[in-house]
């Protein structure tokens, strides 16, 4: 059965969200991508302008998932704002673990990569972090309300720092290979940071 438009850029998506997060911008072809997706390579610029347009789609499907992982967690209002923040970076430091270090976060990978090369990467990428850090604001703005952490933070620039501190963890890992970085990570944010 012959695939919609819509189904063929669903799994060119897919596909290439594994291939980017894996090999980068730069290692990863078009050509792969659609015999991945198993279309035509012609029909690749149908439902993408460029390579650096389908970067930039694949970056907004990638986040918004990410975004619905975050808010899966940080917002259930059933556990303490603090668990629900150690929770969501356990979960995050296992599924690294698990992939043998090699699932990193394609948004963070590609702003290595590419942000400070490609204008309209770069500026999808800023818009990307801005927007993943307002479940973790929203939580520790509920932590600071019941007391869990200091009433004198500033929880917007307490939310800044551990999302760049994640994502410098996670690049550490990835060159590494080892989880001696996740577990500082942790350790710092629970027994310096938020305590």
């Amino acid at each position: 059965m012959r695939k919609t438009k819509e189904e063929n850029k669903k799994v060119l998506l897919e596909k290439g969200i594994e291939a980017l997060t894996k090999k980068g911008y730069n290692g990863t072809g078009v050509q792969e991508l659609v015999d991945a997706a198993g279309v035509p390579k012609g029909s690749f610029y149908n439902y993408f302008k460029s390579k650096e347009d389908f970067a930039v789609q694949a970056l907004n499907e990638y986040s918004s998932s990410g975004y619905r992982f975050a808010e899966s967690i940080l917002g259930n209002k059933t556990l303490s704002p603090l668990t629900r923040i150690e929770k969501y970076y356990d979960e995050r430091i296992q599924n690294i673990i698990d992939s043998n270090y090699t699932d990193f976060c394609m948004i963070t990978s590609l702003c290595d990569e590419m942000a400070d090369v490609n204008d309209s990467i770069g500026k999808a990428i800023s818009n990307i972090f801005e927007r993943m850090k307002k479940p973790l604001l929203d939580c520790l703005q509920e932590a600071q309300d019941q007391g869990e952490i200091r009433l004198d933070a500033d929880v917007k620039e307490m939310a800044e720092f551990i999302d760049n501190s994640w994502r410098g963890t996670a690049l550490s890992v990835k060159a590494i290979q080892k989880p001696q970085p996740l577990n500082l990570f942790k350790k710092f944010l629970f027994e310096k940071v938020l305590r």
